[in-house]
């Protein structure tokens, strides 16, 4: 009797594990972290052979500094993208911010670095 309700018990468990979370459609995309802000014809060209539709440009990073506080460095200058390599695309803004933002801030400067970084990727740097 033990071991029929310990199949029974089995089964049951092996036949509820099934996987409903199938990701059905994944949408590839591709990260452009280079500073010089320009894209050549072979990274294009790469892109449009992975029939890719978004891509991440990394616009500034945020680092801290005792005498600066939090200020934006090694910044990529939009304007420098040409549109026409970006046609088609959707750009999705990426910085890079540093550990020691969120170690030597309190809630009140995150706050007025958020709305900076904010006004940084709204203009475009």
């Amino acid at each position: 009797m033990k071991k029929m309700l310990l199949l029974g018990m089995l089964s049951v468990f092996l036949f509820s594990c099934k996987n409903d979370n199938k990701v059905e459609n994944v949408e590839r995309a591709f990260y452009y972290w280079k500073s010089d802000g320009y894209i050549d014809g072979q990274t294009r060209e790469n892109i449009d052979k992975a029939s890719l539709k978004k891509v991440y440009v990394k616009y500034f990073e945020v680092d801290y500094s005792e005498t600066m506080g939090n200020y934006p460095y090694d910044k990529t200058s939009v304007y420098n993208y040409n549109s026409n390599n970006f046609a088609g695309l959707q750009i999705v803004p990426t910085l890079y911010i540093r550990n020691e933002i969120f170690q030597f801030n309190k809630e009140k400067d995150l706050d007025k670095l958020a709305d900076n970084i904010v006004f940084l990727v709204e203009c475009k740097c």
